[in-house]
């Protein structure tokens, strides 16, 4: 569904104008997915405020008002400009923090097509904010950003940490781990030709792993942290190689609920623990005889959401503050013009071991963020390795 045939929306973009008949059919076709496949959880400003489940997505830029009628109307736009600043609009209103996302990139290429270098020159002038957003600064105010609180906690990280991903203090390890990602590259070479081990280089999980693999040989080391504090998801078979190693299962399980017909599934996969190339019992001889621990905060969203419920269903421990959320299946479509988005899908939702729907987030173990009368938030607990140190061994001593 979200394949694109690249000659085809050339095409399409050589004009100045946008076809009417065209631009109609994929408003609608926009409302028919939001009435229909989107959601189960739903979030976002129109989710929220006007009910965008309940009355479908046309009657809900109406009834949001002047914002919601402008939107509409440069969404319906023949004029591409126009078209484009209605859909970064329009994502405002229906961004979650990552799931639902209309993707203006997909469009951005200027190449050395005249017309779309045109439309590119007119969204970047210096009246484009007064023309296209003037009104939208509550919306703005709104939308789910986490740049400032990313950047910092990872300042805050640096700061008390230094640089890196890996930090010991005592007998407690600490590594950061931002994404659930890994570069394939690697992988494939080492699946598919071999080599040591020893010598591969996958900066993200596989320092990960290797840092798992420093605390273990380290008499010394007894707890570990995992801190997805910034992270932000990413892919869930990174997310399930790790639950594996942790477990000492191979086989990695992730639990849904089908919206549909009230189903409850669990998909298994087998994980080549020792990254061998072979899943046999030898994936059982790996082991961690370390006290595990993620730290999570308002940012820990989607894998980052789903990790630490695991680590819940597990008995394992979980510090820092409830995380964000996000935890759906993700849908990938095209519009009629090859304009990429994708949505919180409602066919399937993850869930716990207890088949409780784990969307709004997780709570932890012990709170580690302390607030003033204000409101400010002090996240320094954060990364006082001591302090994390004596709250573990209180935990597994239990």
């Amino acid at each position: 569904m979200y394949e694109r045939d690249p000659a085809y929306f050339d095409s399409i973009m050589c004009s100045y104008d946008r076809d009417a008949e065209l631009a109609a059919f994929n408003y609608s076709e926009l409302c028919f997915v939001f009435d229909y496949l989107y959601g189960y959880p739903g979030r976002g400003i129109l989710y929220e405020d006007v009910a965008l489940e309940s009355v479908g997505l046309d009657q809900a830029l109406k009834d949001f008002g002047p914002v919601g009628t402008r939107t509409k109307e440069l969404m319906l736009s023949t004029d591409w400009a126009d078209y484009f600043m209605g859909m970064i609009r329009f994502n405002m209103l229906v961004d979650d923090g990552g799931h639902t996302t209309m993707s203006v990139s997909s469009h951005s290429d200027v190449n050395s097509n005249p017309a779309r270098a045109w439309i590119s020159a007119r969204m970047s002038g210096a009246d484009v904010f007064a023309k296209y957003f003037s009104d939208m600064g509550e919306v703005m105010a709104r939308v789910p950003s986490t740049l400032d609180n990313l950047e910092g906690l990872m300042s805050l990280s640096q700061e008390m940490l230094g640089d890196g991903r890996y930090h010991t203090q005592g007998d407690t390890a600490f590594y950061s781990m931002n994404g659930f990602v890994a570069d394939k590259g690697p992988w494939k070479e080492y699946y598919e030709n071999g080599g040591s081990f020893d010598d591969f280089d996958e900066p993200i999980f596989m320092g990960l792993v290797s840092s798992m693999n420093k605390a273990q040989n380290d008499p010394n080391i007894h707890n570990f942290v995992i801190d997805l504090s910034t992270n932000g998801g990413g892919s869930a078979d990174v997310l399930l190689a790790l639950i594996s190693l942790i477990n000492g299962d191979r086989k990695g399980a992730l639990q849904y609920q089908n919206v549909l017909q009230g189903q409850n599934i669990t998909q298994s996969f087998l994980i080549d623990r020792n990254f061998d190339g072979k899943f046999d019992e030898a994936d059982a001889d790996v082991h961690y005889d370390l006290n595990f621990a993620v730290l999570v905060s308002q940012e820990s969203y989607s894998c980052g959401n789903l990790f630490p419920s695991m680590f819940r269903d597990m008995g394992l421990m979980v510090l820092g503050e409830r995380s964000k959320g996000g935890a759906c299946t993700i849908l990938g479509l095209n519009t009629a013009d090859g304009f990429y988005y994708h949505i919180s899908d409602y066919q399937m939702r993850l869930t716990n071991d207890n088949w409780e729907v784990i969307d709004g987030g997780i709570e932890p173990d012990v709170k580690l963020v302390k607030t003033d009368a204000d409101g400010n938030k002090d996240y320094s607990d954060f990364y006082d390795l001591a302090l994390l140190s004596n709250l573990i061994n209180e935990y597994y001593a239990k």
